[in-house]
């Protein structure tokens, strides 16, 4: 490498901000979508424009008391103020690492704890009727999308994948003697799902009749006359594909395609499956995160709250 080259590479470093060396460190683009989503409304806050130029070595504690003091008065639950907490924690280590924050500061900010409580989670998880009516739907269509969509639903459903991990699926990844998939989850961890027996037909009728044994991304888009490309389906592409799917059932209520991970949270923990098994399956981090996929003390409650007399 030659001087000037090597010269142009030191400058590119010394420039990256704080916010810039955060958003490199995650592994996910998921998480960088969420990073990316808290410091815009940080920059808002603070009057900014680019939350690449927020000064952080001008941030304090108090300004971190006044942005969590701010989320609460937007209503934000307390998990989604964690959340905040962690990003600005995050940047501000690199801040401090880089030399741009104090080490006071920064033991102060790092000091911060995030309001407690908690709030009933959101979404809800799909009942069997629906799961059927929406495969009954992609079975009725008789196109290459059809056998897509089918393949695409089973398969959320039967392994519980985040949206990301769905798109970012590889024909390299399956596991053909296993009937399993090899998955990179968050934080770059990886996974080995086994798909039950619905599921792999869904996906292998889609890989044989459709898209074939060749490389690259297993569910792919498709333009109009059942043109199958070899690009691979956007996070977005696929919740378009779900929300389609649903208006064409009729009857089947909302639901976020996360809802069809909680739905397969659901079905383990109703055939008593223990949460750390399910923790596994799942790619989550901690068992904390998987507990709050566990709704079966809400039927609990429900059943109890029916079943009064007088």
């Amino acid at each position: 490498m030659d001087q000037k080259n090597e010269q142009t590479i030191i400058t590119k470093i010394n420039t990256i901000t704080p916010t810039q060396a955060y958003l490199i460190s995650l592994g996910a683009d998921t998480s960088r979508t969420t990073v990316k989503t808290h410091l815009t409304q940080l920059a808002r806050l603070l009057d900014i424009g680019d939350y690449n130029q927020i000064p952080w070595h001008q941030f304090t504690r108090q300004h971190l008391l006044a942005v969590i003091q701010s989320l609460k008065n937007q209503g934000k639950a307390p998990t989604t103020i964690k959340s905040y907490l962690a990003t600005i924690k995050g940047v501000c280590r690199e801040a401090w690492a880089a030399g741009i924050m104090t080490t006071d500061t920064f033991t102060h900010i790092k000091e911060v704890r995030a309001p407690r409580g908690s709030w009933m989670p959101k979404g809800r998880s799909l009942s069997v009727a629906e799961v059927q009516q929406l495969l009954s739907i992609c079975a009725g269509d008789k196109s290459c999308r059809g056998v897509r969509d089918a393949a695409i639903i089973a398969i959320m459903v039967g392994c519980g994948l985040r949206r990301a991990e769905v798109v970012g699926l590889q024909y390299d990844n399956l596991i053909h003697r296993d009937q399993a998939i090899r998955i990179m989850g968050k934080g770059n961890q990886e996974r080995i799902n086994h798909l039950p027996e619905f599921a792999w037909q869904h996906l292998y009728r889609w890989i044989e009749e459709v898209r074939g044994d060749i490389a690259g991304p297993i569910f792919t888009r498709i333009r109009a006359g059942d043109d199958v490309t070899t690009n691979a389906l956007t996070v977005n592409g696929l919740a378009k594909i779900l929300e389609y799917r649903r208006i064409e059932s009729l009857w089947v209520e909302a639901f976020s395609p996360h809802d069809l991970r909680r739905t397969y949270a659901s079905r383990l923990l109703e055939m008593n499956t223990d949460l750390n098994t399910v923790k596994d399956l799942m790619g989550h981090a901690s068992i904390t995160t998987t507990q709050k996929y566990d709704h079966r003390d809400k039927k609990r409650l429900a059943q109890a709250g029916r079943n009064i007399r007088y």
